[in-house]
Protein backbone atom coordinates (compact mmCIF):
# COMPACT_ATOMS: atom_id res chain seq x y z
CA UNK A 1 0.00 0.00 0.00
CA UNK A 2 2.71 2.35 1.08
CA UNK A 3 4.60 1.79 -2.34
CA UNK A 4 1.23 2.58 -4.38
CA UNK A 5 0.76 6.13 -2.29
CA UNK A 6 4.59 6.79 -2.87
CA UNK A 7 4.31 5.97 -6.92
CA UNK A 8 0.95 7.81 -7.03
CA UNK A 9 2.58 10.27 -5.68
CA UNK A 10 5.58 10.70 -7.48
CA UNK A 11 3.52 10.32 -10.72
CA UNK A 12 1.43 13.55 -9.11
CA UNK A 13 4.73 15.57 -8.75
CA UNK A 14 6.02 14.65 -12.21
CA UNK A 15 2.57 15.26 -13.71
CA UNK A 16 2.22 18.91 -11.79
CA UNK A 17 5.95 19.75 -12.86
CA UNK A 18 5.11 19.01 -16.86
CA UNK A 19 1.85 21.49 -16.56
CA UNK A 20 3.82 24.14 -14.53
CA UNK A 21 6.78 23.75 -17.66
CA UNK A 22 3.62 23.86 -19.99
CA UNK A 23 1.98 27.06 -18.09
CA UNK A 24 5.24 28.73 -18.03
CA UNK A 25 5.31 28.46 -21.72
CA UNK A 26 2.07 29.63 -22.11
CA UNK A 27 2.31 32.27 -19.76
CA UNK A 28 6.01 33.69 -21.61
CA UNK A 29 3.74 33.36 -24.73
CA UNK A 30 0.75 35.32 -23.49
CA UNK A 31 2.84 38.22 -22.47
CA UNK A 32 4.07 38.88 -26.29
CA UNK A 33 2.05 40.96 -27.48
CA UNK A 34 -0.06 41.19 -30.83
CA UNK A 35 0.74 44.79 -31.75
CA UNK A 36 4.56 43.84 -31.36
CA UNK A 37 4.75 41.07 -33.40
CA UNK A 38 2.11 42.49 -36.31
CA UNK A 39 4.64 45.38 -36.17
CA UNK A 40 7.65 43.24 -36.75
CA UNK A 41 5.83 41.17 -39.22
CA UNK A 42 4.82 44.45 -41.17
CA UNK A 43 8.33 46.17 -40.70
CA UNK A 44 10.12 43.16 -42.36
CA UNK A 45 7.80 42.69 -45.07
CA UNK A 46 8.09 46.64 -45.75
CA UNK A 47 11.42 46.39 -45.73
CA UNK A 48 12.03 42.83 -48.07
CA UNK A 49 9.50 45.04 -50.58
CA UNK A 50 11.00 48.16 -49.98
CA UNK A 51 14.78 46.98 -50.62
CA UNK A 52 13.48 45.38 -52.94
CA UNK A 53 12.42 48.05 -54.58
CA UNK A 54 15.53 49.99 -53.39
CA UNK A 55 18.30 47.53 -55.17
CA UNK A 56 16.14 47.62 -58.29
CA UNK A 57 16.70 51.96 -58.72
CA UNK A 58 20.34 51.32 -57.54
CA UNK A 59 21.18 48.71 -60.15
CA UNK A 60 19.14 50.64 -63.07
CA UNK A 61 19.97 54.38 -62.35
CA UNK A 62 23.69 53.73 -63.39
CA UNK A 63 22.47 51.94 -66.84
CA UNK A 64 20.44 55.19 -67.90
CA UNK A 65 17.28 53.57 -67.99
CA UNK A 66 15.92 55.64 -65.70
CA UNK A 67 16.07 59.51 -64.89
CA UNK A 68 18.24 60.83 -61.83
CA UNK A 69 16.33 62.52 -60.13
CA UNK A 70 13.46 59.96 -59.98
CA UNK A 71 15.72 57.23 -59.58
CA UNK A 72 17.10 58.72 -56.49
CA UNK A 73 14.14 60.29 -55.23
CA UNK A 74 12.64 56.70 -55.25
CA UNK A 75 15.49 54.82 -53.53
CA UNK A 76 15.13 57.75 -50.42
CA UNK A 77 11.15 57.10 -50.42
CA UNK A 78 11.75 53.29 -50.14
CA UNK A 79 14.53 53.64 -47.94
CA UNK A 80 12.49 56.28 -45.37
CA UNK A 81 9.69 53.94 -44.51
CA UNK A 82 11.83 51.30 -43.48
CA UNK A 83 14.12 53.76 -41.29
CA UNK A 84 11.65 55.61 -39.55
CA UNK A 85 9.66 52.26 -38.69
CA UNK A 86 12.76 50.63 -37.35
CA UNK A 87 14.01 53.34 -35.28
CA UNK A 88 10.32 53.19 -33.69
CA UNK A 89 10.35 49.64 -32.80
CA UNK A 90 13.32 49.80 -31.37
CA UNK A 91 11.94 52.46 -29.18
CA UNK A 92 8.53 51.03 -28.73
CA UNK A 93 7.66 47.14 -30.25
CA UNK A 94 3.88 48.25 -29.18
CA UNK A 95 4.17 51.65 -31.17
CA UNK A 96 0.93 52.00 -32.91
CA UNK A 97 2.35 54.67 -35.37
CA UNK A 98 4.56 51.72 -37.25
CA UNK A 99 1.64 50.64 -39.49
CA UNK A 100 1.14 54.35 -40.27
CA UNK A 101 4.15 54.80 -40.95
CA UNK A 102 4.79 51.56 -43.44
CA UNK A 103 1.53 52.46 -45.03
CA UNK A 104 1.81 56.18 -45.31
CA UNK A 105 5.41 55.76 -46.54
CA UNK A 106 4.75 52.44 -48.81
CA UNK A 107 1.88 54.70 -50.68
CA UNK A 108 4.03 57.68 -51.29
CA UNK A 109 6.63 55.27 -52.49
CA UNK A 110 3.53 52.91 -54.57
CA UNK A 111 2.52 56.61 -56.16
CA UNK A 112 5.25 57.73 -57.23
CA UNK A 113 6.55 54.43 -58.95
CA UNK A 114 3.02 53.62 -60.84
CA UNK A 115 3.22 57.36 -62.46
CA UNK A 116 7.07 57.57 -63.23
CA UNK A 117 7.47 53.78 -64.12
CA UNK A 118 6.84 52.17 -67.60
CA UNK A 119 6.67 48.76 -66.63
CA UNK A 120 3.07 47.50 -65.96
CA UNK A 121 3.47 45.08 -63.52
CA UNK A 122 5.00 47.13 -61.00
CA UNK A 123 1.58 47.74 -59.74
CA UNK A 124 2.04 43.87 -57.92
CA UNK A 125 4.02 45.43 -55.46
CA UNK A 126 0.91 46.60 -53.38
CA UNK A 127 -0.44 42.75 -53.25
CA UNK A 128 2.39 41.96 -50.72
CA UNK A 129 2.28 44.61 -48.34
CA UNK A 130 -1.61 45.00 -48.42
CA UNK A 131 -1.70 40.72 -47.17
CA UNK A 132 1.31 41.90 -44.35
CA UNK A 133 -1.34 45.00 -42.93
CA UNK A 134 -4.26 42.30 -42.71
CA UNK A 135 -2.49 41.08 -39.65
CA UNK A 136 -3.48 43.82 -37.51
CA UNK A 137 -7.18 42.93 -37.98
CA UNK A 138 -7.57 46.60 -38.22
CA UNK A 139 -10.17 46.49 -40.80
CA UNK A 140 -10.17 50.49 -41.25
CA UNK A 141 -6.58 50.40 -41.69
CA UNK A 142 -6.63 47.49 -43.64
CA UNK A 143 -9.42 49.51 -45.72
CA UNK A 144 -7.96 52.44 -46.27
CA UNK A 145 -4.25 50.99 -47.30
CA UNK A 146 -6.23 48.98 -50.00
CA UNK A 147 -8.59 51.67 -51.11
CA UNK A 148 -5.24 53.94 -51.21
CA UNK A 149 -3.61 51.53 -53.39
CA UNK A 150 -6.54 50.67 -55.38
CA UNK A 151 -7.47 54.46 -56.15
CA UNK A 152 -3.35 55.21 -57.03
CA UNK A 153 -3.85 52.05 -59.02
CA UNK A 154 -7.17 53.19 -61.13
CA UNK A 155 -5.44 57.12 -61.24
CA UNK A 156 -2.39 55.56 -63.16
CA UNK A 157 -4.53 53.65 -65.09
CA UNK A 158 -6.85 56.89 -66.56
CA UNK A 159 -3.64 58.22 -67.12
CA UNK A 160 -2.13 54.98 -69.02
CA UNK A 161 -5.27 54.87 -70.96
CA UNK A 162 -5.09 59.18 -72.35
CA UNK A 163 -1.64 57.70 -73.53
CA UNK A 164 -1.15 58.32 -77.27
CA UNK A 165 1.57 55.20 -77.23
CA UNK A 166 -1.27 52.72 -76.31
CA UNK A 167 -1.22 49.60 -77.53
CA UNK A 168 -4.36 47.39 -78.11
CA UNK A 169 -3.04 45.16 -75.60
CA UNK A 170 -2.67 48.08 -73.06
CA UNK A 171 -6.48 48.78 -73.85
CA UNK A 172 -7.15 44.95 -72.18
CA UNK A 173 -4.72 44.74 -69.97
CA UNK A 174 -4.88 47.94 -67.79
CA UNK A 175 -8.28 47.40 -67.16
CA UNK A 176 -8.06 44.20 -65.79
CA UNK A 177 -4.99 45.20 -63.84
CA UNK A 178 -7.37 48.05 -61.98
CA UNK A 179 -10.31 45.34 -61.47
CA UNK A 180 -7.51 42.70 -60.28
CA UNK A 181 -6.24 45.09 -57.96
CA UNK A 182 -9.53 46.00 -57.04
CA UNK A 183 -10.60 42.19 -56.46
CA UNK A 184 -7.47 41.88 -54.40
CA UNK A 185 -8.14 44.81 -51.68
CA UNK A 186 -11.47 43.58 -51.49
CA UNK A 187 -10.52 39.97 -50.75
CA UNK A 188 -8.01 41.66 -48.05
CA UNK A 189 -10.51 43.60 -46.39
CA UNK A 190 -12.98 40.92 -46.32
CA UNK A 191 -9.71 38.57 -45.08
CA UNK A 192 -9.16 41.61 -42.29
CA UNK A 193 -12.85 41.69 -41.32
CA UNK A 194 -13.09 37.51 -40.97
CA UNK A 195 -10.08 37.60 -39.07
CA UNK A 196 -11.04 39.95 -36.68
CA UNK A 197 -14.35 38.27 -35.99
CA UNK A 198 -12.44 34.88 -35.43
CA UNK A 199 -10.67 36.79 -33.19
CA UNK A 200 -13.45 38.23 -31.10
CA UNK A 201 -15.01 34.38 -31.63
CA UNK A 202 -11.61 33.30 -29.45
CA UNK A 203 -11.59 36.09 -27.22
CA UNK A 204 -15.26 35.24 -26.06
CA UNK A 205 -14.07 31.69 -25.89
CA UNK A 206 -11.03 32.21 -24.29
CA UNK A 207 -12.82 34.31 -21.67
CA UNK A 208 -15.50 31.88 -21.19
CA UNK A 209 -12.48 29.17 -20.70
CA UNK A 210 -10.86 31.92 -18.41
CA UNK A 211 -13.92 32.05 -16.15
CA UNK A 212 -14.04 28.27 -15.89
CA UNK A 213 -10.56 28.07 -14.97
CA UNK A 214 -11.02 30.53 -12.37
CA UNK A 215 -14.40 28.68 -11.33
CA UNK A 216 -12.08 25.32 -11.11
CA UNK A 217 -9.24 27.39 -9.48
CA UNK A 218 -10.95 28.39 -6.94
CA UNK A 219 -12.26 25.12 -5.90
CA UNK A 220 -8.87 23.28 -6.39
CA UNK A 221 -7.52 26.11 -3.80
CA UNK A 222 -10.32 25.63 -1.23
CA UNK A 223 -9.92 21.99 -1.31
CA UNK A 224 -5.81 22.38 -1.21
CA UNK A 225 -6.38 24.71 1.75
CA UNK A 226 -8.85 21.97 3.27
CA UNK A 227 -6.05 19.41 2.64
CA UNK A 228 -3.38 21.71 4.06
CA UNK A 229 -5.21 21.77 7.25
CA UNK A 230 -6.36 18.36 7.27
CA UNK A 231 -2.54 16.84 6.22
CA UNK A 232 -1.04 19.18 9.07
CA UNK A 233 -3.35 18.18 11.65
CA UNK A 234 -2.28 14.37 10.58
CA UNK A 235 1.06 15.34 11.01
CA UNK A 236 0.65 17.02 14.37
CA UNK A 237 -1.21 13.81 15.21
CA UNK A 238 1.47 11.56 13.72
CA UNK A 239 4.22 13.34 16.18
CA UNK A 240 2.35 12.42 18.96
CA UNK A 241 2.12 8.98 17.69
CA UNK A 242 5.85 9.12 17.02
CA UNK A 243 6.58 10.05 20.59
CA UNK A 244 3.72 7.65 22.54
CA UNK A 245 6.12 4.62 20.13
CA UNK A 246 9.49 6.03 21.14
CA UNK A 247 7.92 6.01 24.70
CA UNK A 248 6.70 2.47 24.39
CA UNK A 249 9.53 1.53 23.29
CA UNK A 250 11.78 2.76 25.69
CA UNK A 251 9.25 1.43 28.65
CA UNK A 252 9.59 -2.39 26.64
CA UNK A 253 13.38 -1.63 26.67
CA UNK A 254 13.30 -1.27 30.57
CA UNK A 255 10.99 -3.97 31.23
CA UNK A 256 12.94 -6.65 29.00
CA UNK A 257 15.73 -5.25 31.45
CA UNK A 258 13.70 -6.06 34.42
CA UNK A 259 13.00 -9.20 33.32
CA UNK A 260 16.24 -10.44 32.64
CA UNK A 261 17.40 -9.14 35.80
CA UNK A 262 14.43 -11.26 37.49
CA UNK A 263 15.37 -14.07 35.14
CA UNK A 264 19.00 -14.22 37.09
CA UNK A 265 17.74 -13.45 40.35
CA UNK A 266 15.03 -16.58 39.68
CA UNK A 267 18.21 -18.59 38.64
CA UNK A 268 20.19 -17.85 41.14
CA UNK A 269 17.36 -18.08 43.75
CA UNK A 270 16.91 -21.78 41.80
CA UNK A 271 20.86 -22.48 42.54
CA UNK A 272 20.38 -21.37 46.45
CA UNK A 273 17.19 -23.91 46.74
CA UNK A 274 18.60 -27.10 45.61
CA UNK A 275 21.50 -26.23 47.86
CA UNK A 276 18.62 -26.39 50.80
CA UNK A 277 17.40 -29.54 48.84
CA UNK A 278 20.62 -31.49 49.64
CA UNK A 279 21.55 -30.26 52.70
CA UNK A 280 17.38 -31.44 54.04
CA UNK A 281 19.04 -34.73 52.22
CA UNK A 282 21.87 -34.60 54.28
CA UNK A 283 20.00 -33.81 57.26
CA UNK A 284 17.59 -36.53 56.64
CA UNK A 285 20.38 -39.27 56.27
CA UNK A 286 21.59 -37.87 59.54
CA UNK A 287 18.15 -38.27 61.05
CA UNK A 288 17.89 -41.58 59.66
CA UNK A 289 21.00 -42.34 61.37
CA UNK A 290 20.29 -40.79 64.42
CA UNK A 291 17.38 -42.97 64.77
CA UNK A 292 19.00 -46.18 64.10
CA UNK A 293 21.39 -45.61 66.98
CA UNK A 294 18.55 -44.64 69.64
CA UNK A 295 17.23 -47.89 68.11
CA UNK A 296 19.99 -49.67 68.77
CA UNK A 297 20.70 -48.33 72.59
CA UNK A 298 16.80 -48.91 73.19
CA UNK A 299 17.79 -52.26 72.64
CA UNK A 300 20.68 -52.23 74.61
CA UNK A 301 19.17 -50.61 77.63
CA UNK A 302 16.29 -53.55 76.89
CA UNK A 303 19.02 -55.87 76.84
CA UNK A 304 20.93 -54.75 79.67
CA UNK A 305 17.21 -54.66 82.02
CA UNK A 306 16.82 -58.34 80.98
CA UNK A 307 20.73 -59.27 82.54
CA UNK A 308 20.25 -56.62 85.53
CA UNK A 309 18.88 -60.21 87.67
CA UNK A 310 22.81 -61.68 86.92
CA UNK A 311 24.21 -58.39 87.34
CA UNK A 312 26.37 -59.20 90.01
CA UNK A 313 28.17 -61.96 87.98
CA UNK A 314 28.48 -60.21 85.00
CA UNK A 315 30.20 -57.31 86.09
CA UNK A 316 33.07 -56.92 83.47
CA UNK A 317 30.24 -57.27 81.03
CA UNK A 318 28.57 -54.59 82.30
CA UNK A 319 31.46 -52.49 82.50
CA UNK A 320 32.14 -53.27 78.65
CA UNK A 321 28.51 -52.93 78.09
CA UNK A 322 28.93 -49.13 79.67
CA UNK A 323 31.90 -48.42 77.69
CA UNK A 324 30.20 -49.05 74.25
CA UNK A 325 26.97 -46.99 75.75
CA UNK A 326 29.65 -44.12 75.92
CA UNK A 327 31.23 -44.32 72.94
CA UNK A 328 27.88 -44.85 71.34
CA UNK A 329 26.75 -41.66 72.85
CA UNK A 330 30.03 -39.87 72.35
CA UNK A 331 29.43 -40.44 68.54
CA UNK A 332 25.90 -39.75 68.71
CA UNK A 333 26.24 -36.30 70.66
CA UNK A 334 28.89 -35.60 67.49
CA UNK A 335 25.87 -36.42 65.00
CA UNK A 336 24.02 -33.86 67.41
CA UNK A 337 26.92 -31.33 66.82
CA UNK A 338 26.52 -31.96 63.04
CA UNK A 339 23.08 -31.23 63.19
CA UNK A 340 23.45 -28.06 64.76
CA UNK A 341 25.73 -27.10 61.80
CA UNK A 342 23.42 -28.29 59.05
CA UNK A 343 20.12 -26.55 60.74
CA UNK A 344 22.59 -23.20 61.21
CA UNK A 345 22.87 -23.78 57.24
CA UNK A 346 19.23 -24.43 57.07
CA UNK A 347 18.63 -20.63 58.47
CA UNK A 348 21.25 -18.94 56.37
CA UNK A 349 19.85 -20.47 53.36
CA UNK A 350 16.75 -19.72 54.08
CA UNK A 351 17.25 -15.78 55.29
CA UNK A 352 19.02 -15.90 51.80
CA UNK A 353 15.66 -17.23 50.13
CA UNK A 354 13.61 -14.46 51.79
CA UNK A 355 16.12 -11.93 50.43
CA UNK A 356 15.93 -13.36 47.25
CA UNK A 357 12.13 -13.30 47.45
CA UNK A 358 12.21 -9.87 48.54
CA UNK A 359 14.62 -8.69 46.10
CA UNK A 360 11.72 -10.97 43.21
CA UNK A 361 8.98 -8.27 44.86
CA UNK A 362 11.13 -5.13 44.34
CA UNK A 363 11.77 -6.33 40.50
CA UNK A 364 8.04 -7.26 40.27
CA UNK A 365 6.81 -4.14 41.64
CA UNK A 366 8.68 -2.58 38.99
CA UNK A 367 7.62 -4.58 36.03
CA UNK A 368 4.09 -3.23 37.29
CA UNK A 369 1.17 -5.05 35.38
CA UNK A 370 3.14 -7.45 33.95
CA UNK A 371 4.69 -8.08 36.89
CA UNK A 372 1.43 -8.99 39.23
CA UNK A 373 1.54 -12.78 39.13
CA UNK A 374 5.53 -12.73 39.66
CA UNK A 375 4.73 -10.89 42.78
CA UNK A 376 2.60 -13.25 44.52
CA UNK A 377 4.94 -16.24 43.67
CA UNK A 378 7.73 -13.82 45.66
CA UNK A 379 5.12 -13.47 48.39
CA UNK A 380 4.36 -17.17 48.83
CA UNK A 381 8.30 -17.89 48.53
CA UNK A 382 8.94 -15.63 51.55
CA UNK A 383 6.46 -17.63 53.53
CA UNK A 384 7.98 -21.14 52.44
CA UNK A 385 11.23 -19.12 53.77
CA UNK A 386 9.69 -18.33 57.08
CA UNK A 387 8.25 -21.73 57.49
CA UNK A 388 11.22 -22.95 56.68
CA UNK A 389 13.40 -20.94 59.26
CA UNK A 390 10.41 -21.76 61.93
CA UNK A 391 10.83 -25.72 60.91
CA UNK A 392 14.71 -25.60 61.24
CA UNK A 393 14.55 -24.03 64.86
CA UNK A 394 11.85 -26.55 65.95
CA UNK A 395 14.71 -28.80 65.43
CA UNK A 396 17.29 -26.37 66.81
CA UNK A 397 14.79 -27.06 70.11
CA UNK A 398 14.77 -30.61 69.72
CA UNK A 399 18.63 -31.09 69.19
CA UNK A 400 19.20 -28.91 72.14
CA UNK A 401 16.35 -31.37 74.05
CA UNK A 402 18.41 -34.05 72.70
CA UNK A 403 21.95 -33.07 73.18
CA UNK A 404 20.40 -32.43 77.00
CA UNK A 405 19.06 -35.86 77.21
CA UNK A 406 22.91 -36.87 76.06
CA UNK A 407 24.16 -35.07 78.94
CA UNK A 408 22.74 -36.69 81.18
CA UNK A 409 22.98 -39.89 79.90
CA UNK A 410 26.64 -39.39 79.33
CA UNK A 411 26.69 -38.58 83.02
CA UNK A 412 24.69 -41.91 84.21
CA UNK A 413 26.90 -43.87 81.78
CA UNK A 414 30.27 -42.78 83.92
CA UNK A 415 28.48 -42.75 87.06
CA UNK A 416 27.72 -46.58 86.56
CA UNK A 417 31.47 -47.09 85.47
CA UNK A 418 32.85 -45.25 88.19
CA UNK A 419 30.59 -47.77 90.43
CA UNK A 420 31.27 -50.91 88.41
CA UNK A 421 32.89 -52.72 91.63
CA UNK A 422 30.12 -51.65 93.38
CA UNK A 423 27.71 -52.71 91.04
CA UNK A 424 26.96 -55.99 93.21
CA UNK A 425 25.73 -53.93 96.34
CA UNK A 426 23.89 -51.21 93.76
CA UNK A 427 21.68 -53.42 91.59
CA UNK A 428 18.94 -52.05 92.60
CA UNK A 429 20.31 -48.63 92.18
CA UNK A 430 21.54 -49.56 88.82
CA UNK A 431 18.22 -51.38 87.67
CA UNK A 432 16.39 -47.28 88.53
CA UNK A 433 19.25 -46.15 86.76
CA UNK A 434 18.44 -48.32 83.57
CA UNK A 435 14.78 -47.58 84.04
CA UNK A 436 15.74 -44.14 83.88
CA UNK A 437 17.82 -44.59 80.68
CA UNK A 438 14.75 -46.37 78.92
CA UNK A 439 12.86 -43.60 79.88
CA UNK A 440 14.74 -41.48 78.21
CA UNK A 441 16.12 -43.55 75.01
CA UNK A 442 12.22 -43.25 74.82
CA UNK A 443 12.45 -39.95 75.17
CA UNK A 444 14.95 -39.78 72.39
CA UNK A 445 13.58 -42.05 70.24
CA UNK A 446 9.99 -39.94 70.78
CA UNK A 447 12.03 -36.69 69.88
CA UNK A 448 14.14 -38.01 67.16
CA UNK A 449 10.92 -38.97 65.24
CA UNK A 450 9.73 -35.52 65.60
CA UNK A 451 12.89 -34.03 63.70
CA UNK A 452 12.23 -36.63 61.03
CA UNK A 453 8.56 -35.37 60.88
CA UNK A 454 10.24 -31.76 60.68
CA UNK A 455 12.78 -32.59 57.93
CA UNK A 456 9.57 -34.43 55.60
CA UNK A 457 7.71 -31.20 56.21
CA UNK A 458 10.97 -29.30 55.68
CA UNK A 459 11.97 -31.16 52.47
CA UNK A 460 7.97 -31.25 50.98
CA UNK A 461 8.05 -26.89 51.74
CA UNK A 462 12.05 -26.80 49.78
CA UNK A 463 9.80 -28.75 46.73
CA UNK A 464 7.28 -26.85 47.01
CA UNK A 465 9.74 -23.56 46.99
CA UNK A 466 11.06 -24.77 43.85
CA UNK A 467 8.17 -25.80 42.24
CA UNK A 468 7.40 -21.78 43.08
CA UNK A 469 10.59 -21.09 41.94
CA UNK A 470 9.99 -22.89 38.05
CA UNK A 471 6.92 -21.53 37.95
CA UNK A 472 8.09 -17.88 38.62
CA UNK A 473 10.59 -18.59 35.64
CA UNK A 474 8.35 -19.91 33.32
CA UNK A 475 6.45 -16.63 34.28
CA UNK A 476 9.49 -14.23 33.55
CA UNK A 477 10.25 -16.06 30.08
CA UNK A 478 6.57 -15.66 29.17
CA UNK A 479 7.09 -12.36 30.69
CA UNK A 480 10.63 -11.86 28.43
CA UNK A 481 9.20 -13.26 24.98
CA UNK A 482 5.87 -10.89 25.35
CA UNK A 483 8.29 -7.81 26.31
CA UNK A 484 10.48 -8.67 23.07
CA UNK A 485 7.14 -9.25 20.85
CA UNK A 486 5.69 -6.20 21.96
CA UNK A 487 9.47 -4.15 21.07
CA UNK A 488 9.60 -5.71 17.62
CA UNK A 489 5.55 -4.23 17.29
CA UNK A 490 6.59 -0.72 18.52
CA UNK A 491 9.83 -0.55 16.61
CA UNK A 492 7.65 -1.84 13.50
CA UNK A 493 4.90 1.11 14.45
CA UNK A 494 7.68 3.41 14.37
CA UNK A 495 8.44 2.80 10.77
CA UNK A 496 5.39 2.72 10.08
CA UNK A 497 4.85 5.93 11.58
CA UNK A 498 8.34 7.54 10.08
CA UNK A 499 6.50 6.20 6.59
CA UNK A 500 3.34 7.75 7.29
CA UNK A 501 5.41 11.35 8.17
CA UNK A 502 7.19 11.27 5.01
CA UNK A 503 4.04 10.93 3.00
CA UNK A 504 2.45 13.74 4.69
CA UNK A 505 5.76 15.74 4.14
CA UNK A 506 5.35 14.89 0.37
CA UNK A 507 1.04 15.92 0.24
CA UNK A 508 2.49 19.26 1.89
CA UNK A 509 4.83 19.59 -0.80
CA UNK A 510 2.25 19.41 -3.45
CA UNK A 511 -0.16 21.28 -1.83
CA UNK A 512 2.28 23.73 -1.52
CA UNK A 513 3.20 23.84 -5.40
CA UNK A 514 -0.53 23.40 -6.40
CA UNK A 515 -1.06 26.56 -4.59
CA UNK A 516 1.78 28.43 -6.00
CA UNK A 517 0.42 27.98 -9.54
CA UNK A 518 -1.98 30.63 -8.63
Amino acid sequence: MSVICIFSSNEVRIKMSEEKINLTDLKDLADQSEMAIANKLCIIAATLICGFIALTYVVLLPQGLIPIGVGIGTILLALAPIIISWSLYLKDHESPVVKHVVGFGFGLLYAVIMFTSDIGIVYLYAIPLLVVVSVYTDVKYTAAVSIGAVIINIISVAIRMQSPNLTPDDVTSLPMRAVLLAVTAVFIILNAKTSKKFQEIRSARVRIEENKTNSLMKEILSVSSKMTDSVSEIASEMGTLKDSVEQTLSSMDEVSTGTAESADAVQNQLIKTEEIQNHIDSVKQTTDTIMDHVEATAQAVEEGQKQITVMSHLTEQIDTAGKDVQAALATFSQTTSQMNSITELINNVADQTSLLALNASIEAARAGEAGRGFAVVATEISNLANQTSEATGDINRLIADINSQLGTMVDNIESLIKTGQEESECANKTADDFNLISQNVEDILSSSDGMKNSVSNLATANSEIVNSIQTISAITEEVTAHASTTYDSSEQNKQIVEHINNLVDDLNENATELKSYT
